[in-house]
């Protein structure tokens, strides 16, 4: 996310983040428009992992020019006109594998790792292109899905034809490419991009806020500092080992906000709590 004057340009992390933690978004959101209060950290293995990819993306590119497959790497930003017409144009010369290109539509902005050549017909000719992506991980992720969702709506605008399929390319020997079929995943990436827009407008407004949820994304998040911070100074119902999300809603909905609050009960509330907690499906554990 990258303030541009009062736009915003936007891009796949962003709406991955967002589809993991509407506060991460939020926090972003603050730290782009410069009123970020918060101290955002940096991953130390973040250079370490960057390395990696690139070798594994390389290392890609190296094994389809080996195969006799024509390699055309496109550098550049973009957030550059420039750099997004120079894949249409070599997209139009029908070079086999395009490197790093850039796409986007709107705001939206992105590099796809690969555009690999098929013979399907478009607006380009007797051919057109997928996107593939170097992954180092050996599991496709949701925010993978979700991303190379993206730039093959991007890629279908650009070429006049929807791809069949987008691929992940995990390392291996040989490399492990699964193909994931664009109509399985294009409604849903609609959906949650249209109400990612709409929050953002919301957040900007001022007319909704967020709260620090412990989430998955945590793990990685720059933010998590933070928030652990918040929870730990609200003494928050987060802090209870294996208490759920919905447990904590209905411990809210009963004035028990804090771990203090929960500690202090008398026994016989607490067992009647308990009662009530026993039944609240609590499939949205983090």
């Amino acid at each position: 996310m990258k303030a541009q004057g009062h736009d915003l340009n936007l891009s796949p992390t962003d709406l991955t983040t967002f589809a993991a933690c509407r506060h991460a978004t939020h926090l972003f959101l603050e730290e782009a428009r410069g009123r970020s209060t918060v101290e955002r950290l940096r991953d130390p293995n973040a250079d370490v992992l960057a390395e990696l990819g690139d070798r594994h993306e390389l290392a890609y590119l190296e094994h389809l020019e080996a195969q006799g497959l024509s390699v055309m790497r496109i550098s550049g930003s973009p957030d550059e006109p420039a750099q997004r017409d120079a894949v249409l144009e070599a997209m139009k010369t029908g070079v086999d594998v395009i490197a790093q290109a850039p796409l986007g539509s709107g705001r939206w902005r992105g590099i796809a790792d690969v555009l690999l050549r098929v013979d399907a017909p478009s607006n380009l000719g007797a051919h057109s292109y997928e996107v593939q992506d170097t992954k180092l991980s050996q599991t496709t992720k949701a925010g993978t899905v979700l991303q190379l969702s993206l730039y093959s709506a991007w890629l279908a605008d650009l070429q006049g034809r929807k791809p069949e399929c987008f691929h992940v390319v995990a390392p291996g020997d040989p490399f492990h490419i699964e193909p994931h079929r664009v109509d399985d995943y294009a409604a849903y990436t609609r959906r949650i991009a249209a109400r990612y827009e709409d929050v953002l407008q919301e957040l900007e407004a001022g007319e909704a806020t967020t709260r620090p949820e412990p989430v998955e994304q945590c793990m990685v998040c720059p933010w998590w500092n933070a928030c652990n911070r918040q929870w730990h100074e609200e003494d928050s119902l987060v802090l209870v080992a294996n208490l759920g999300r919905s447990h904590r809603r209905e411990l809210e909905q009963n004035r028990i906000g804090s771990v203090a609050q929960l500690v202090f009960l008398e026994l016989t509330t607490k067992v009647a709590l308990l009662s009530i907690l026993t039944d609240i499906s609590d499939s949205d554990l983090p």
